[in-house]
């Protein structure tokens, strides 16, 4: 009986399914980044907005004029914050089925004339 492991890690199609994930992998670090750098800039810029409206050396008028704009950049670091929560839990999603892809390939193998007895390779039978 053959390794039906071995046979899915040498089948040329299981290449192809790792490159893309990893090029998709590569693209959404990518976009984290940018994301995580983008929202410690907002956090940065609402401190700075924060202080400036705290600030003793300025009239009162002055200062209360940073007060709005400190909220109005509080709202938008924590909608900034959501959108990068939101994204994390997507981007993670297809990661946590380790089997992605699996199931087409084993099919596209067993179409493809390898020997019909393949013991099924379900989440079941890789657990036991």
């Amino acid at each position: 009986m053959a390794n039906l492991e071995e046979l899915f890690n040498q089948y040329w199609k299981t290449e192809l399914v790792r490159a893309a994930l990893r090029e998709k992998a590569k693209e959404l670090d990518q976009m984290h980044r940018r994301m995580m750098t983008d929202l410690q800039t907002a956090w940065d810029e609402y401190r700075k907005l924060l202080d400036e409206s705290a600030n003793q050396a300025l009239s009162p008028a002055e200062s209360t004029k940073y007060q709005p704009e400190a909220e109005d950049q509080l709202e938008h670091t924590k909608e900034s914050e959501h959108n990068l929560a939101t994204f994390e839990q997507q981007a993670d999603a297809p990661w946590r089925n380790n089997g992605i892809g699996r199931e087409d390939l084993l099919s596209d193998i067993r179409a493809a004339g390898w020997p019909r007895h393949f013991p099924s390779f379900s989440r079941e039978t890789r657990e036991s």
